[in-house]
């Protein structure tokens, strides 16, 4: 899954409860994706969870967090590699299945935790603001080449709610 939402939407909480009940966590904030294959990879740096995520996470994954040997303590909370907490190698690349779209602007009300599909071109619009291409390129271009992507990858908009529900949906 590819989470995307303005800061402080939560992304990195819902990865790490989706990590928490067994899938792989790959990156945080910056990932590298081919847009006309949807392959992901790893950014270059480190998980970082505000000290808050510690009761979403339960104690004994953020006593794991906190003590593993690249982890290091923030002013807001910790940074850390997920394969010094659970032993799990991080793939080099996996493919993206679905966007998620936390507190999307312009995304229809929602109930709690509900999951609400998206319409390939708005998903192509909504995925513009994230993309360091689109500084760079020229807009029609841009659109050009994230509307493969929005066409062979499902995109959601996920309200919020309890994580464990979220992260359920």
């Amino acid at each position: 899954l590819l989470i995307v939402g303005p800061g402080r939407s939560g992304k990195s909480s819902l990865a790490c409860a989706l990590w928490r009940a067994g899938g792989a966590l790959l990156t945080d904030d910056v990932t590298l994706l081919d847009l006309a294959t949807a392959a992901a990879r790893p950014g270059p740096r480190r998980i970082a969870l505000r000290d808050g995520s510690a009761s979403l996470l339960g104690d004994d994954l953020w006593r794991r967090i906190t003590v593993a040997r690249s982890s290091t303590p923030t002013g807001e909370g910790w940074c850390f590699h997920p394969a010094d907490v659970d032993g799990r190698a991080v793939p080099r690349a996996t493919r993206v299945v679905a966007v998620i779209f936390l507190e999307r602007s312009g995304r229809p009300a929602l109930a709690p935790a509900e999951l609400s599909p998206i319409v390939p071109a708005r998903a192509v619009l909504a995925l513009l603001p994230y993309l360091i291409a689109q500084r760079a390129i020229d807009p029609g271009d841009v659109i050009r080449r994230v509307a493969p992507l929005a066409e062979h990858v499902a995109a959601f908009d996920l309200a919020r709610g309890p994580l464990d529900a979220m992260a359920a949906q």
